[in-house]
């Protein structure tokens, strides 16, 4: 195989061509980066509410303040419960991060390689944006603003890898982030309609029907 052929499973060039730009470092850096910005927002907007103050690494650790705002709401009986949060993100981003540096490693000129990029980069951040605005700012309405847009993106991200970049390993990274998004966005949906919104001074807007309701 020759400089020029290509590798089936990743869609990179072999050979002299092939060496990687970037590796777990970056990815590693990426996150941190990614948890401060969540981080520094969530202490701005709890500031203003007078809440208590985030903790660092809440994404790996959880937050009993968090936990107990999530708690308070009317949720569908389909609301994953509060302890499953932290693991499913940590493994939903280590997922995401690895998809990210495969893609970000394939020569520029890769169909699809630009459009995937920019979608995962906005998907990042409705990621920072969903703890500030939806458990910071007591917002249900902006938190399901933030989750379906987050949703749709990587939809959007899953067609671009599918059927543009025809590549296994993009698609792969987004395996366990996209069905958790449809369950979240359905959740966060019937959150918004079911409660009052304490940023927006709104609702209830819907009356959940029986039986729909989570209990316990």
């Amino acid at each position: 195989m020759n400089a020029t052929e290509t590798d089936a499973t990743s869609m990179r060039p072999t050979g002299a061509g092939a060496s990687r730009r970037y590796g777990w470092r970056a990815g590693l850096a990426f996150y941190l980066g990614i948890q401060a910005a969540s981080f520094g927002l969530g202490l701005i907007a709890k500031r203003a509410k007078g809440q208590s103050q985030p903790r660092p690494g809440e994404s790996l650790i959880g937050n009993e303040a968090n936990n107990d705002y999530y708690n308070s709401l009317r949720q569908p009986v389909f609301a994953p419960p509060d302890w499953s949060f932290a693991p499913v993100w940590t493994l939903n981003n280590a997922l995401q991060i690895w998809g990210l540096l495969h893609v970000l490693n394939l020569p520029p000129e890769t169909p699809g390689r630009s459009s995937f990029l920019t979608l995962q980069g906005a998907f990042w951040g409705t990621f920072v944006a969903f703890n500030p605005l939806y458990f910071g700012l007591r917002s249900p309405v902006l938190g399901a603003a933030t989750t379906q847009a987050g949703l749709t993106l990587t939809a959007a991200s899953a067609v671009v890898a599918a059927f543009e970049m025809k590549n296994r390993q993009a698609l792969a990274s987004l395996a366990t982030v996209l069905p958790w998004l449809v369950i979240a966005g359905a959740t966060s949906g019937a959150v918004a309609l079911w409660n009052r919104d304490d940023l927006l001074d709104a609702g209830p807007f819907v009356e959940p029907a029986e039986g729909w309701v989570k209990t316990g």
